[in-house]
């Protein structure tokens, strides 16, 4: 008890949400268990993550959470199942282990740079062009064609890792606005602890994506393919 009391307290100065180790540590969380992913087709809730390696992209399927077109987040896409899973704009049926080792398998390069005691960092690893698409979309989206950033400087999602401190914290993050040393991506345009220091407000764009609860496939490729 007292490791994991000091644990959170770490966190707490690096600025990071200990309310999901809390949540994990009272309601029993299970680790992530890794479940693989199919190499073709379509993603689905049945086949949430797709490694297509000819096309050297990953899939992931997920859906709109449409409070965040109204409410600020700091959080891209989480796993669903994580403490926090229901924080971000974008619900993934993928978790952060399967995740993880797919953009290894892609030979993507995790920076492994952030810890509790690096606020005011931003987070290294490949650097990774992250779209949207949806059933009926006109096409492909950028990542920053369907967000506002209140200060501008959108995202530059980069493969930061932090599989260790992902499967210990439980709280599913997969892709935040922001350097996080728990997130596997997170963005480099700005540092570790931002969302605290400097009021960012990241939402969803209505007039963009479609509407709450609808299925979309998040697609990761490596930026210098």
């Amino acid at each position: 008890m007292r490791l994991i009391l000091r644990a959170a307290c770490a966190l707490a100065t690096a600025g990071l949400l200990v309310w999901g180790l809390h949540e994990r540590a009272r309601s029993g969380v299970a680790q992530f268990i890794p479940h693989g992913w199919a190499s073709t087709g379509a993603v689905s809730p049945q086949r949430p993550l797709v490694v297509d390696a000819a096309a050297g992209e990953i899939r992931v399927y997920a859906r709109v959470n449409g409070k965040y077109f109204y409410l600020p987040t700091r959080h891209g896409m989480n796993y669903r199942r994580g403490t926090i899973g229901n924080k971000a704009l974008f619900r993934a049926w993928a978790n952060p282990v399967d995740v993880h080792q797919a953009l290894l398998s892609l030979g993507a390069h995790p920076g492994h740079n952030l810890d509790a005691t690096t606020g005011g960092q931003t987070v290294a690893g490949a650097e990774l062009a992250v779209s949207v698409t949806w059933p009926g979309a006109a096409h492909i989206h950028p990542i920053n064609d369907v967000i506002t950033d209140a200060h501008g400087r959108g995202v530059g999602y980069r493969f930061g890792g932090n599989i260790e401190m992902a499967r210990h914290a439980g709280t599913g993050c997969l892709m935040c606005f922001d350097s996080c040393p728990v997130g596997i991506l997170s963005n480099a345009r700005y540092p570790q602890g931002a969302f605290h220091d400097r009021g960012l407000a990241f939402r969803g764009r209505a007039d963009v994506l479609p509407p709450d609860n609808t299925p979309v496939t998040v697609i990761f490729r490596r930026a210098d393919t």
